[in-house]
């Protein structure tokens, strides 16, 4: 967009003047705020084509090689003899590959493979899969309770309620007391109103009136201005329909800012500045700005809390200012294919009892400072690393 530049004709430092600046300070700030929503969105967009065509099918790879080593391993498992230390390692990838399939969308649609998953981990885990799941949903539940007496938040909750459950009550609650406040609201509205209350509405009834006056104003007169039919030039008609297209999509969803911007560049262009603009009618622009400019930054605030899917993706696939996310997408893509390559590995080494015994020689089960275990690497094939 080009700068906008206002021009009064008033003495320094007067109000007007001031004004003025500010004027011309709020439009910078909302060209900032809208272009970088823009880039947000942009980027936003990219980010869900590269995981929907790349990572999503990568990570289905993924969990499909990983579905079939732990299959191989519970082969092994079954037939082979190892020793303790071995069955050990064995164990805990197995346990480790199942947990994760089950936790993740990968049986979804597949019921059979789901149950024989379900059966495997029984099989090796000390307790089965619907008790460890029982127990994760009730610490999942007793955390949400601390967190809804926290907020103050009356959520009925059941012995029987799971996770998604206890979510949707909680949703249903706010749903509730929003509704609770609108009818108080409107409770309130029908009272006998004190002669502030009364002074308040009337003024924002004339705000409002103003604020349509000038969306009206400024609408006719660019209708005026560049309407084509009265443009004899070809091209600069050709122009000016287009302009007028935009000047009537804004006019009918009320963006007054986006009228004033069109006016703002069009006086701009013909005559260098915008020609003298009254006090009064400042002062209304400038509490069009402010509102203007108070939404958008909410909207930005707001951006990702509808959708927690798109706050990953963001995070993850997505440059907070637009400039190197092909490059942070391109990287990721890079990593979900070494952990395919080295999953793939893994699957081959494990093909026969002879390899197995080579790949797990100098893998032993080892346990975090906080009691987490984790497969590390001893011996000639140490790196200093843990391997889940």
């Amino acid at each position: 967009m080009k700068p906008v530049k206002v021009t009064q004709k008033a003495s320094p430092k007067t109000s007007l003047e001031r004004k003025t600046a500010q004027f011309q300070k709020l439009i910078k700030e909302i060209d900032s705020l809208k272009d970088s929503l823009q880039a947000l969105q942009k980027e936003l967009e990219a980010g869900r084509k590269c995981y929907f065509d790349t990572i999503a099918p990568l990570h289905k790879d993924q969990q499909q090689v990983s579905y079939d080593t732990g299959l191989r391993i519970a082969y092994w498992l079954e037939r082979g003899s190892f020793t303790k230390k071995e069955k050990e390692v064995l164990t805990f990838m197995l346990l480790d590959i199942m947990e994760s399939l089950l936790s993740s969308d990968f049986f979804r649609g597949k019921p059979d493979l789901a149950e024989n998953a379900e059966r495997i981990y029984d099989t090796y885990a000390p307790q089965t899969w619907k008790q460890g799941k029982a127990a994760s949903d009730s610490a999942q539940i007793d955390e949400a309770r601390m967190l809804f007496e926290m907020l103050g938040m009356d959520v009925p909750i059941s012995e029987d309620d799971d996770p998604d459950t206890v979510v949707a009550k909680a949703a249903q609650f706010l749903q509730n007391q929003q509704e609770e406040e609108a009818a108080k609201e409107e409770l309130r509205k029908a009272r006998k109103k004190s002669d502030k209350q009364l002074a308040k509405e009337e003024k924002a009834k004339t705000q409002e009136q103003i604020v349509y006056r000038s969306l009206k104003s400024i609408y006719y007169n660019l209708v005026k201005l560049l309407h084509p039919d009265l443009e004899p030039d070809e091209v600069i008609r050709a122009e000016k329909n287009t302009a007028i297209q935009q000047i009537n999509s804004a006019y009918e969803s009320k963006d007054l800012y986006a009228l004033l911007r069109f006016q703002a560049e069009y006086l701009q262009s013909h005559t260098g500045e915008i020609t003298q603009l009254p006090e009064n009618q400042l002062v209304v622009y400038i509490n069009i700005l402010k509102s203007q400019k108070e939404a958008l930054l909410m909207e930005k605030d707001m951006f990702f809390l509808s959708s927690p899917y798109d706050a990953w993706i963001y995070e993850n696939l997505c440059s907070e200012n637009g400039n190197g996310g092909e490059a942070i997408r391109k990287a990721y893509i890079r990593n979900e294919k070494d952990v395919l390559k080295t999953y793939r590995e893994r699957y081959t080494a494990i093909s026969s009892l002879e390899s197995l015994g080579h790949f797990i020689k100098d893998l032993r089960v080892s346990y975090d400072d906080e009691g987490e275990a984790f497969i590390e690497v001893v011996g000639k094939r140490a790196s200093g690393r843990k391997k889940r």
